[in-house]
């Protein structure tokens, strides 16, 4: 699933029903918190890039993800 460049802010919510999604890319889409991947057991690739992420969280509930890609946000600790 790919969503980006939104005019207004995206929140990361109601994925509840895509328990089998793999990938998931949301680039350029204001982002602010990585929340609501929960539910995603079978998720393995997350991309984040572009938004405006200050902290990296949420994310123990997903044992399959091996790529995480956060690139172009505003972390200041990893």
């Amino acid at each position: 699933l790919t969503l980006g460049n939104e005019k207004y802010p995206l929140r990361l919510e109601n994925l509840d029903c895509l328990k089998e999604l793999r990938t998931l890319n949301v680039m350029g889409a204001g982002v602010k918190k990585i929340e609501g991947i929960g539910s995603l057991s079978e998720l393995t690739g997350l991309t984040l890039e572009e938004n405006q992420i200050t902290k990296i969280e949420n994310l123990s509930k997903s044992p399959n993800l091996f790529h995480l890609n956060l690139a172009g946000n505003k972390i200041a600790k990893i």
